[in-house]
């Protein structure tokens, strides 16, 4: 993802500023939709490791406060009457912070490995659709007098920089917690009568209409002189438009591994850590970013993990992620859009696969920022029904994602707790496996989901993915 923030910012901030989500857009929308689908689901979960448990009442305080003042953390999405519009944010009127908000005891051995295990076992049961989208689970007694937390959110509610962002609004530069002053207001509950809802939602379909076709007359004008005056470059405008629409949409119609076919949704986590300064040396000299370096990584242990089940692969498909975020746009919100990329896979040569993956990334970065390639989630949207069982069908094609989130390199603390490891995993989407990487305190955190139906050998593939970072690393240690 881009961004490489170098340090996480805090309440004091950003967090104290009052938004009032109403609508969430196509994107959103679409997935709304398709996660009906159990095995399409969006629950992003984080872990984030404390040396000491958090005071309580100060945790309570910033998740109230985050509640009052981030758009949408305490309201509910509900859809309009008729699909007159997209999904709609209303305040819940028996909004509950001891229902989000919940402590345990350490299980198993009181290790990190126990604390993966529930919290797979929690994502799995996914959020209830009828509350605000996002729970946070502490979790005390750990080995060495450590504790965690456990956030879970819907992808539709934010996206991973958001997660990050949340967690920067939860923290403290300092170990001693700030004094934030008199919790902000009580948002406002709000009328939830189907009539109400369907006039409100009329006028705000109006109103994008209006806007669409204001910005489509606008780039008419601007549009119309420029093919006259320049047909030729007109031309080859709109053909790179379409290509980069086929590109995105081209429908994949099975896997490319021959190994991680089925879907059966039952996950199954893990985590390690890395340097994240070496994947940086190693990326530099061929003018490549962490996450190129990261994507390389992760292919070359999947490229290992074929080969030694004696199925070597050509290409995978790989689901890459970029941030879209614009200027002007909320910190928190989803802002990201996602296509599938055919990777040529191997593991012999990291330093080409790498500078191969930057031109593919970068190009895909291009692609969907082109105006049709923006368009695809209103299409979505609009069809509804129609399309989102198919594309939600195609979606359990992709062999694996690969996603990367700044989180800066300086160390923050969470109501008294030092936080010493930022774990995440994402969702499968229909993927067999996620693999996500969180850059903090210059450790690349990584955490590997998959769908154990596709991989019933997880430890296997894991020790793979990290050969797979050996690999990308030698490069900065031999100075290539």
């Amino acid at each position: 993802m881009d961004g490489n923030p170098r340090t996480m910012t805090t309440i004091g901030d950003h967090g104290q500023e009052s938004h009032k989500p109403l609508h969430v857009g196509d994107s959103e929308a679409a997935m709304w939709g398709i996660e009906k689908d159990p095995l399409l689901r969006q629950t992003m979960t984080a872990i984030l490791l404390l040396d000491r448990p958090p005071d309580r009442d100060v945790l309570l305080d910033r998740l109230e406060r985050v509640s009052r003042t981030l758009p949408a953390f305490r309201h509910r999405l509900v859809e309009v009457p008729l699909r007159l519009s997209t999904p709609r944010w209303l305040v819940d009127p028996n909004f509950d912070l001891s229902y989000h908000v919940r402590w345990i005891g350490a299980p198993g051995d009181g290790s990190i490995d126990g604390v993966f295990e529930f919290a797979r076992q929690s994502t799995m049961s996914g959020l209830d659709r009828d509350r605000p989208l996002w729970t946070v689970t502490v979790v005390e007694g750990l080995q060495r007098g450590e504790a965690a937390l456990i956030i879970k959110m819907d992808h539709v509610l934010t996206d991973g920089l958001g997660v990050v962002l949340l967690v920067a609004c939860l923290s403290d530069p300092t170990r001693e917690p700030r004094d934030l002053g008199v919790l902000p207001a009580i948002p406002e509950p709000e009328s939830q009568s189907p009539f109400d809802l369907a006039v409100e939602a009329v006028t705000n379909s109006g109103r994008r209409i209006a806007g669409v076709v204001g910005r489509s007359g606008n780039s008419a004008t601007r549009a119309i002189p420029a093919a006259v005056l320049r047909p030729v470059d007109t031309a080859r405008g709109m053909t790179r438009n379409m290509r980069a629409l086929g590109r995105i949409l081209t429908p994949p119609l099975k896997t490319l591994s021959p190994l991680m076919t089925e879907r059966r949704g039952w996950m199954r986590f893990t985590a390690f850590e890395s340097d994240l300064e070496s994947l940086r040396k190693a990326a530099k000299p061929h003018g490549c970013t962490v996450n190129d370096a990261f994507v390389a990584a992760v292919a070359h242990g999947f490229a290992l993990y074929h080969q030694r089940h004696g199925e070597p692969v050509e290409r995978l498909r790989a689901e890459i992620v970029v941030n879209v975020r614009e200027q002007g746009d909320s910190s928190l919100g989803n802002h990201v859009m996602g296509a599938a990329i055919a990777l040529p896979v191997g593991a012999d040569d990291p330093a080409g696969a790498m500078t191969t993956y930057h031109g593919l990334i970068d190009q895909l970065k291009q692609d969907v920022r082109l105006p049709l390639a923006t368009g695809i989630p209103m299409m979505l949207n609009a069809l509804g029904p129609l399309l989102q069982p198919f594309f939600g069908t195609l979606m359990k094609h992709g062999d694996f994602a690969a996603i990367s989130v700044p989180a800066g390199d300086e160390t923050i603390y969470l109501a008294g707790g030092e936080v010493i490891g930022l774990y995440p995993f994402g969702p499968l989407v229909g993927v067999a496996a996620n693999c996500t990487l969180v850059g903090y305190r210059h450790k690349a955190f990584v955490g590997i989901n998959v769908d154990a139906a596709a991989v019933p050998d997880l430890d296997m593939l894991a020790g793979c993915i990290r050969e797979g970072f050996d690999a990308v690393i030698a490069l900065a240690d031999a100075g290539r």
